[in-house]
């Protein structure tokens, strides 16, 4: 049996990067698209979200 997913248009929270152990704001990449399915689905996407600093675009 499929699951439908529900697309969210984007993250309204502020996004950041950890780089050097700092959160680094990255405006940029505010709205991130989330895809709402299982554990993720009563997230809050009102709250800030972070990612790990890698090599290229780090979101």
């Amino acid at each position: 049996m499929w699951r439908t997913i529900d697309q969210v248009a984007g993250w309204r929270g502020a996004s950041y990067v950890v780089r050097d152990g700092a959160l680094v704001r990255t405006e940029d990449d505010d709205g991130l698209m989330v895809l709402r399915h299982g554990p993720s689905a009563g997230l809050d996407l009102a709250l800030p979200t972070a990612c790990e600093d890698r090599l290229g675009d780090p979101w």
